[in-house]
């Protein structure tokens, strides 16, 4: 049986491949599928009819396509797909493309006509999921916040990677350690001074982090940093 083929104009060589993916996939997922009986192009993808004598079988939808991604992420060669005889000649009718540039075929309606006892599917080329990177780890974000015990551990000397707030922490720190080696007095001040320290240190580090590094946040060196200001004591 020979497959017709609908605005011919509109089909290419990716289209055309993935025609015959979605065709493979939707043998794989309902054994009783037949032929491809017709492909009607346009600017995206195709709408394909194939033959399958049987029971509604639109809710496979989802399986279909998935089987799609599967045939899409292993790129076998077109011609190894699991087709009929009439599908192999119907394929071999028009130039095709390596099934990994496709990047995915994707099903947007899949319906079952009972009067016909046809397959209609509807598809793109592309769409295809790609795996997601595992986030980098946040500094620090790993470790187990302790207990409370009162006692104040040592802050790590900060390294040229650890993020502004960690490096703001440990001057302030040592500031408030200078202090009471010299003497002041911030017994029931050290929470309140070290806010206020924050919003003084963090605002200039945070710009002298983004200007020394060659892809940071408009690297331009000698740009204002907020308002803030050096002055002289």
């Amino acid at each position: 049986m020979s497959c017709q083929v609908g605005n011919e104009g509109a089909r290419d060589e990716a289209k055309h491949t993935a025609a015959f993916v979605l065709k493979a996939a939707i043998t794989a997922t309902i054994p009783g599928a037949g032929d491809l009986l017709s492909v009607h192009y346009d600017k995206r993808g195709a709408k394909i009819a194939i033959a399958c004598p049987g029971e509604d079988c639109t809710e496979l939808k989802g399986k279909v396509e998935e089987e799609a991604q599967n045939i899409c992420a292993s790129s076998p060669a077109p011609d190894s797909l699991k087709l009929t005889d009439s599908d192999k000649e119907a394929l071999k009718a028009f130039g095709v493309v390596g099934i990994a540039d496709l990047g995915g075929v994707t099903v947007k309606k899949f319906s079952y006509n009972g009067s016909k006892q046809q397959i209609i599917a509807e598809y793109i080329v592309g769409g295809g999921k790609k795996k997601e990177a595992a986030p980098a780890p946040v500094a620090g974000e790993s470790k187990k916040k302790g207990k409370d015990t009162g006692a104040k551990k040592a802050l790590p000397p900060p390294s040229s990677y650890d993020a502004v707030p960690e490096v703001s922490a440990n001057v302030i720190e040592g500031i408030l350690g200078l202090l009471k080696d010299k003497g002041v007095n911030v017994e029931g001040k050290e929470e309140d001074l070290k806010a206020e320290m924050a919003k003084l240190i963090e605002v200039p580090m945070l710009g002298v982090k983004n200007t020394a590094y060659t892809k940071g946040f408009s690297a331009k060196l000698g740009m204002p940093i907020g308002n803030f200001m050096c002055s002289k004591p």
